[in-house]
């Protein structure tokens, strides 16, 4: 049996782990080239799946012919849980860029072939397939231990890790969506043991980020003609989060102008980083993390729990996301209270700006302080 014959369940449940914000950083041949209006643009033409394939691959062979000083992957004891860690750089002495993948459940490792090879020039990479995530999943997992306390914990001590094993300078930190999350309340804790933070995706309070998604909802449902969307869009009223999601991908809220996220499929499909039961258990993981982390998603609000953090920190988002709203991560950015703060809209992007604008988001990142250090346009430099 094949990854491929598991894109069916593994979709089924990423609708599910959307709700939770998924943590993909990957994609290739992103642009800033602007491009067609979206109700001119077909989603779902044989030619764009090609394309998506062709870019994958193109952005993996990059991957597999950097010159690296340094390439690790591991499984590391963390907190009585075996979690699997993976570093790379083309010089061991770049300050570190610590990934925080989403879902809660959606593994970094799976996907760093697709989107990372750029950054490897400028930052020692690592990726940590969180507990319960991708090669950190296991069925002897404590189901006690999935809980938001532990994640911080776990964070805690992977950084002490990075720090008996890599001798670097600066660390920055990165996390997207339920990453972002993560690393927002790690922070807020733990201040000292970061030098930036890079929220991508921002997750914020789930109620917030419902109530600003129905307009879009029903706008493109109107737009059309679709009168039983409409009718089930209206009959939602916050209890029907995965119907919601599903629209909201069917829609381009979750990539922009795609009405699925098949290519997110054909990414982790690709990754020569896991074997085939590990494959096979990614769903497994995400719906194990996702049941048992859900109510820390629904129940948090930054608005009052983190109103400031002690480092700076840059903002990335996607112009077109509603799936962790672009007003609400706006309006959270402009009430955090941070000694530098600056916000980057990525105008072809929803969710996804790593893998929609791959090529500047790599840009934004590897100019990272000059970027919180003068003003620069948001849609460029």
């Amino acid at each position: 049996m094949t990854f491929c014959k598991t894109k069916n369940k593994l979709q089924a449940v990423f609708i599910f782990a959307i709700f939770c914000n998924v943590f993909i950083l990957s994609g290739c041949g992103g642009n800033r080239e602007e491009i067609a209006d979206k109700e001119d643009i077909n989603m779902n033409t044989d030619e764009s799946v090609i394309n998506d394939i062709i870019e994958i691959e193109s952005c993996e062979e990059i991957f597999r012919d950097n010159v690296l000083d340094i390439d690790i992957i591991e499984d590391v004891t963390i907190n009585g849980v075996k979690q699997w860690i993976y570093i790379r750089s083309e010089n061991k002495d770049n300050p570190v860029l610590l990934f925080l993948h989403g879902g809660p459940g959606f593994p970094g490792i799976a996907v760093a072939h697709a989107y990372q090879a750029e950054l490897e020039k400028n930052f020692t990479v690592v990726q940590w397939d969180q507990r319960g995530a991708g090669k950190s999943y296991c069925l002897s997992i404590p189901v006690e231990s999935m809980n938001i306390d532990q994640f911080i914990s776990d964070l805690y001590e992977v950084v002490k890790y990075l720090k008996s094993t890599l001798d670097y300078s600066k660390i920055y930190l990165a996390g997207h969506s339920w990453g972002a999350l993560l690393g927002m309340l790690t922070i807020d804790q733990y201040p000292e043991l970061f030098d930036c933070f890079i929220s991508i995706g921002q997750f914020v309070n789930a109620r917030l980020n419902y109530e600003s998604c129905l307009p879009f909802l029903l706008d493109e449902a109107n737009k059309r003609g679709d009168n039983e969307a409409v009718r089930r869009i209206n009959l939602f009223q916050g209890n029907a989060w995965n119907e919601e999601y599903d629209y909201v991908v069917k829609y381009g809220g979750a990539w922009a102008w795609k009405s699925n996220l098949s290519q997110l499929m054909e990414i982790m499909s690709s990754s020569s980083l896991y074997d085939e039961n590990e494959k096979r258990s990614i769903p497994m993981g995400m719906d194990f993390s996702c049941r048992l982390l859900y109510n820390v998603m629904a129940s948090t609000n930054l608005f009052d729990e983190v109103k400031s953090i002690d480092i700076p920190v840059l903002f990335i988002v996607g112009k077109h996301d509603k799936l962790t709203s672009t007003d609400v991560v706006t309006k959270y950015y402009e009430e955090l209270i941070a000694p530098q703060k600056r916000i980057v809209y990525f105008s072809n992007s929803a969710h996804f700006p790593f893998l929609e604008e791959t090529d500047y988001f790599c840009e934004v990142i590897n100019n990272i302080d000059l970027l919180l250090g003068e003003e620069i346009p948001n849609d460029g430099f």
